[in-house]
């Protein structure tokens, strides 16, 4: 009798809120999609459409596809990733033997730093990396596809396309040429610090690939977020690797490559980003943070939703979020148990009790907290969704790790935000799971 009644009244809560515009447009926006702007690239069928609307669509497609193929970026990547494949794997050790010894000679005309310098430790471990490499004359195509961990990650799991990576046995020598490339970037990382120039080589390297599968960008993108905060200049990084995600994006998404599609969430999205626009003009000294905000907003969401069509890529990125909450959770768990939480965000005429307040890899323990809040539902919904047990085992583990470091930012919103989001949740996902709601004792939920 008990759980018929919590049933009613669960079904009395869903029929009262599916009686609301907006969250009945939020549930059915996967079957009444609002195409509006991107009708013109969508695939889908239409029934009456006309020849000539489809003429001029394939022509449209086939233009911006050209265009993107014939681009000097899209060029450049293509001559640099080709010759790379053909030349030895012996090439790659001289080029890095250079460039790291060029950074080393550096250090010691300038003083050597200390051993936990990065200047010092980037240089030899190049040259410690080289030493194997110089002696073998396979090609890096053939490399490649010989590793299993290459094989594995570039045709296995990017899903490139195994005609892509070659078909060289014994690769061009090229030494001269690696030799004269290492020694060019040698000399530039003496003005420039050697992190940045390697920093900016990986960046190329990430580009031929993100250009190539435009999903992985999502993917580091949800996998790298919480790491971004170490790096000496954490919103250049985010903004250079959004802007990349979103070009690929459009590039896919014009030439008909990918699907798109705008439904009543991503309008919801644009109006948060014009709102975000408007405070730069109507809030004193944050014109520039209000379009910072809007450009992450916009090229964070849209790629994300145009790109993660895929359900492999949404589980994979959904993971990948969830293995960086857990390292972030846990940093933060670690940091409260060892006394490490900071006092600079305590008022400690009220709260000196708590023993500080944690902030993991951000600088400030309310970031952490609403990070940390927006990974509950996805946490959830892994959990809940059915993918295996070893899926449910990883979501259960980061939603239990995740709720307990944020207890430890003292984040009181983020508290009273938590059990918001479960009860939408709850609500969104069944007519029986607000019942097991109904069901829990109110001190648990106090």
């Amino acid at each position: 009798m008990l759980l018929k009644w919590m049933d009613q009244i669960s079904h009395r809560i869903r029929r009262s809120f599916g009686k609301s515009k907006l969250l009945g447009a939020l549930s059915s926006e996967a079957s009444e999609e609002l195409r509006g702007v991107y009708r013109y690239l969508s695939d889908a069928e239409r029934k009456g459409a006309s020849r000539q609307y489809g003429v001029w669509q394939m022509r449209f497609r086939r233009r911006a596809l050209q265009w993107q193929e014939r681009s000097i970026l899209r060029c450049a990547l293509r001559v640099f990733w080709n010759g790379f494949l053909e030349s030895q794997v012996g090439a790659v050790g001289v080029f890095l033997l250079a460039f790291g010894g060029v950074a080393l000679l550096r250090n010691w005309l300038t003083g050597l730093p200390t051993l936990t310098s990065a200047s010092l430790l980037i240089p030899l471990i190049l040259v410690l990396s080289a030493v194997p490499l110089l002696l073998s004359t396979e090609s890096c195509s053939e490399a490649i596809r010989s590793s299993k961990l290459l094989s594995n990650a570039l045709i296995g799991f990017c899903g490139i396309p195994e005609s892509q990576m070659g078909s060289f046995s014994v690769g061009k020598e090229r030494r001269g040429l690696s030799l004269f490339l290492g020694i060019l970037l040698g000399l530039i990382s003496i003005p420039v610090h050697p992190a940045y120039v390697l920093a900016a080589l990986i960046l190329l390297l990430f580009c031929a690939l993100a250009f190539t599968v435009p999903e992985i960008s999502v993917f580091l993108l949800f996998l790298l977020f919480p790491f971004f905060e170490l790096l000496p200049h954490p919103t250049v990084a985010l903004s250079v690797h959004l802007l990349l995600c979103t070009l690929v994006w459009l590039g896919k998404t014009v030439s008909g490559k990918r699907q798109a599609e705008f439904g009543f969430t991503d309008c919801l999205v644009l109006i948060l980003v014009l709102l975000f626009l408007l405070s730069g003009f109507v809030t004193a000294g944050s014109r520039a943070e209000g379009f910072l905000r809007a450009f992450f907003l916009f090229s964070a969401w849209f790629p994300a939703r145009g790109l993660l069509s895929m359900p492999r890529w949404q589980k994979r990125s959904f993971l990948a979020l969830l293995a960086s909450t857990i390292v972030c959770a846990a940093y933060g768990i670690g940091q409260y148990v060892l006394g490490k939480a900071t006092l600079a965000w305590v008022d400690l005429s009220r709260f000196s009790d708590i023993g500080g307040r944690v902030c993991s890899f951000f600088d400030n323990p309310n970031v952490l907290a609403v990070f940390l809040l927006l990974t509950v539902p996805i946490a959830l919904g892994m959990m809940l969704g059915g993918h295996g047990v070893r899926t449910t085992l990883f979501s259960l583990l980061a939603l239990i790790v995740g709720s307990l470091c944020l207890v430890f930012t003292w984040s009181r919103g983020a508290w009273l935000g938590l059990l918001v989001a479960i009860l939408v949740f709850l609500l969104m996902h069944g007519k029986r799971s607000l019942s097991v709601l109904l069901l829990q004792p109110l001190p648990l939920l106090a």
